[in-house]
């Protein structure tokens, strides 16, 4: 009669409770239920025959005490050599319930890359880089214990730069004027409250007086966006004639006496 409650409450739970969640995982937008329903699914596999197992040999009048408490040690012990599997499961639960990220967001990894988050697993995250045309998967740990940036928050716009020197004696509001139209005339460039180019300058160099331009371009397009201002401020500049010096030392030398 256990076997075959047992038996029963397998198949109802595989083929109705999982069937059911399934159909409302998919309804749904949050991601924590399309992770968390199969984990349930594996956990329901092995724990409701273990029940039905160890109530058939308790009524068979076999002493489980020390199955039980040998299974106990047993899952310490695979519980201590997987730990860095188990360390990345939390931390996916982590990711999903705190959600710092999401499918589709761009991101900016511990060690440089900027990546597009394809999936975010129990186990690892996977993400693609889109410069170098690689996906990476990088462990859950990685993703909550060290740095990671998110481009797409709170909007989808970044903010970009661009630094130029000028040489000693050009006229600073020109140059300013310039930059600011080369920043205003680019299409792609945002032009909105709160995120309108501005320009700064940045320094005294040692060859130049440093600008810096700051402006807004959508995330999917900042790399071109970053490439044609660069392009349009030299050519802007070599059109009104404002010199980009190049770092030089001064060297003078010193005539000695008649006597030497």
């Amino acid at each position: 009669m256990v076997l075959i409650v047992a038996y029963a409450a397998y198949r109802i739970f595989d083929r109705v409770v999982i069937f059911y969640a399934q159909k409302w995982s998919a309804k749904t937008d949050t991601e924590i239920d399309d992770v968390l329903i199969p984990l349930l699914q594996k956990a329901g596999i092995i724990i409701i025959p273990l029940v039905g197992l160890v109530t058939v040999l308790g009524i068979l009048g076999i002493d489980v005490t020390l199955l039980v408490a040998g299974m106990g040690v047993i899952g310490l012990v695979v519980a201590f050599a997987v730990q860095n599997t188990l360390g990345n499961l939390f931390a996916g639960l982590q990711l999903i319930l705190d959600r710092p990220f999401r499918v589709g967001d761009i991101v900016e990894l511990d060690s440089g890359e900027v990546c597009e988050v394809k999936r975010i697993g129990l186990r690892s995250t996977t993400v693609y880089n889109s410069a170098d045309h690689e996906t990476i998967v990088v462990p859950n740990n990685d993703m909550v214990n060290k740095k990671v940036i998110n481009y797409s928050r709170p909007d989808k716009h970044r903010s970009m730069s661009c630094e130029i020197g000028v040489a000693y004696g050009t006229d600073l509001n020109k140059v300013k004027e310039l930059l600011l139209d080369v920043a205003m005339t680019h299409p792609d460039v945002i032009k909105q409250e709160g995120q309108m180019p501005y320009v700064r300058l940045a320094k005294f160099g040692e060859s130049s007086v440093d600008f810096k331009l700051w402006y807004w371009v959508d995330i999917k397009k900042m790399w071109r966006v970053a490439s044609e201002v660069r392009q349009a401020v030299y050519e802007r500049f070599d059109k009104e004639g404002i010199e980009i010096p190049f770092p030089q030392s001064v060297v003078t030398f010193k005539n000695g006496s008649p006597a030497e």
